[in-house]
């Protein structure tokens, strides 16, 4: 009870700093269901009420309570996302490169996840496991925090990240990713593919010039 209300609380205190350090960018994060999905822009307006720099939407998925969350047509995320966008890129309070260049890479994955949503491979191969990993709260390694398969478990190797890494397990795991035999919309995952694609950049590039110039890029 009062969660609201103590959220909003510390938003102010947040905000009343941003004059005071420069480089300091305050962003939300908006879940995107079946049950907002209707409405999404509303709340968007709501939040950009606020000093927010970025809103950043992030697809149900995995395993919700309710199953249905799910049902968010491809299109209809391609249409929040972009409304998103808009709001990011013209009404945007704190500038500095580095949260320009951030913002450039997320659109540019935001993108991506919306033409796999709609049936199109992926544009950059995943790099879950060699360049990020997951570790739960009981020692558990994976490659990422979508696929569920444990590469191993660092309790059980003496906390060698190193040995369990190169397990038989794991090295058939982390090979079958860079084969290509998994695919999905993880934002995290598909902003680490992008940052290590180079021909991702080109991309990342334009939706940077935009973002500097404070113009969104139409699609």
């Amino acid at each position: 009870r009062g969660g609201f209300e103590k959220l909003s609380q510390n938003l102010e205190r947040l905000f009343s700093n941003k004059g005071r350090r420069r480089n300091l960018s305050i962003n939300m994060a908006i879940t995107l269901s079946a049950f907002n999905q209707d409405h999404i822009e509303s709340v968007m307006d709501y939040a950009d009420s606020g000093e927010f720099d970025d809103i950043k939407l992030i697809m149900t998925r995995g395993a919700p309570r309710e199953p249905e969350a799910k049902n968010v047509a491809p299109e209809r995320y391609r249409q929040a996302v972009e409304y998103a966008a808009r709001k990011c890129v013209e009404h945007r309070h704190t500038r500095s490169v580095y949260n320009d260049l951030f913002s450039a890479v997320s659109l540019a994955a935001k993108e991506q996840i919306a033409d796999f949503l709609e049936g199109k491979r992926m544009a950059s191969r995943c790099t879950a496991g060699r360049h990020s990993l997951v570790i739960s709260e009981i020692g558990e390694v994976f490659s990422c925090e979508t696929l569920g398969r444990a590469l191993g478990s660092l309790r059980e190797t003496d906390f060698n990240l190193q040995h369990v890494l190169s397990s038989p397990r794991a090295v058939s795991i982390l090979e079958s990713i860079r084969r290509g035999e998994c695919s999905c919309s993880m934002d995290c995952n598909t902003i680490g593919n992008i940052l290590y694609s180079p021909r991702s950049y080109l991309r990342v590039g334009s939706h940077f010039f935009h973002v500097r110039k404070g113009h969104f890029k139409e699609r």
